[in-house]
């Protein structure tokens, strides 16, 4: 918490400071995100171009068609995860 700033979210009880405990939990959420994202996609840093994981054919792509890969890349991430 405290790498982050979420320093007032320390309690006993979540119920005594549930809005900071949340901002906590949401931003751990996302951090968890964003690491298996990096990984999944073989990324050495938040720096690395979007071109280097997206196929240069997909930007030109419906949006409907971008969705669809997109969503396939989180069901395989959520997969490898799960198993």
């Amino acid at each position: 918490m405290n790498v982050i700033s979420i320093v007032n979210a320390k309690t006993s009880n979540v119920l005594d400071n549930f809005n900071s405990c949340k901002e906590y939990v949401n931003k751990e959420i996302d951090a968890f995100i964003v690491a298996a994202a990096l990984k999944y996609f073989g990324m050495e840093s938040l720096e690395t171009c979007a071109e280097e994981v997206i196929p240069q054919n997909m930007m030109r792509q419906s949006k409907q068609d971008r969705r669809i890969w997109l969503h396939g890349h989180v069901r395989n991430i959520i997969q490898t995860l799960d198993g």
